[in-house]
């Protein structure tokens, strides 16, 4: 008889960013082996960083019906993300005990982020809270070998299971040509993209064609779409086979991000071959490796300018385009993250 598993999290197309597409395919690939039920978490990106009645009422209505859930059926494993922000924080403990209290299941917690260490580190409550998750868990999943280092203080090593993102659409096209004027950004339109140290590189750059894509946040959209210009164009959520033909058109992604994890969209640019200038931040050069020729300082115009212009002046494009190729297939195609997923759940793929 196969287990069952209560998954709470985000899921497109309600929420759309890197997390939630990730949850979809684990989800899917689980639901192939597993009894999955699912307690989706519904919000709003227009009230993203919101902090409201309207949301705790929310959190408490999940907690209960996650435990009237278990207690109906019992369920083997719990699965859900650790949100890293003192809310979220708060949000999964409560899932967490709501779920332990009903039943005998085990908790398989996701961490989806690269900077724990600075959430941890931040406030006496965030490390409280986090300890007292961290005892209510059965296994940790985290996106990197690096990263799992930071949990051996709460964790055997024998709990923490490393799980690279991956991608639910997989397209093998054929070898690119790059040219050198032809600029994407695909993300949420938030400061913290570093889309507005973009915006100020592109502007009255008339050799070079900047196209973005995203979804606009805090009733933002005007003030993005101010920096429409001849040289900029400012589009609204793509996702799809429309997203993966323009990424595999574009010369280049640009992805300048204060923080990150394993962003999915530089995943799906190495999975098409596309170039990507992107920060040295989170975990992205665990995906592109060290000695990636196209990292640019985060909150740094100057040293993004000089990368892009490294970018045209670079003469071997398509053996880089190659090369990241290969690097999606050898370490985050679906096959390869399926099997680990599998095996953390108790179950071998061959």
């Amino acid at each position: 008889m196969a287990k069952k598993i209560l998954f709470f999290g985000e899921l497109p197309p309600n929420i759309v960013h890197g997390i939630s597409v990730s949850n979809q395919l684990n989800i899917d690939l689980l639901a192939e082996y597993f009894n999955v039920d699912i307690i989706e978490e519904k919000s709003d990106l227009q009230e993203h960083m919101k902090r409201n009645g309207a949301k705790l009422k929310n959190v408490f209505l999940y907690a209960t019906k996650l435990m009237t859930l278990n207690k109906l059926n019992l369920y083997d494993y719990f699965y859900t993300v650790f949100s890293l922000s003192t809310f979220g924080c708060l949000k999964t403990l409560l899932n967490i005990l709501s779920f332990r209290l009903s039943g005998k299941g085990k908790v398989i917690l996701h961490i989806h982020r690269g900077d724990f260490k600075v959430f941890y580190q931040a406030h006496f409550i965030n490390r409280l809270v986090t300890k007292l998750i961290f005892h209510c868990t059965y296994k940790l999943i985290v996106l990197s070998q690096n990263q799992s280092n930071e949990f051996q203080e709460f964790f055997h090593r024998g709990k923490i299971f490393v799980l690279e993102n991956s991608l639910n659409q997989e397209y093998s096209l054929k070898e690119k040509k790059i040219g050198k004027k032809s600029f994407l950004y695909i993300s949420n339109y938030i400061k913290e993209k570093g889309v507005f140290e973009l915006f100020d590189v592109f502007q009255n750059q008339h050799e070079r064609q900047l196209e973005c894509f995203g979804s606009f946040v805090n009733n933002n959209e005007k003030k993005i779409r101010s920096y429409q210009s001849d040289f900029i164009t400012i589009n609204g959520f793509i996702n799809g086979e429309e997203k993966y033909k323009k990424i595999y058109e574009a010369d280049c992604l640009i992805l300048p991000s204060w923080n990150e994890g394993q962003p999915m969209v530089i995943l799906e640019a190495m999975m098409l071959g596309t170039i990507i200038i992107t920060t040295n931040v989170g975990l992205i050069v665990e995906m592109l490796g060290e000695d990636y020729p196209f990292y640019c300082e985060p909150h740094n115009r100057e040293d993004l300018e000089k990368c892009i212009q490294k970018f045209i002046d670079y003469t071997d494009k398509e053996t880089l385009s190659e090369n990241i190729r290969k690097r999606y297939q050898n370490n985050f195609s679906k096959a390869i993250h399926k099997q680990k997923l599998l095996k953390i759940f108790g179950e071998d793929v061959q």
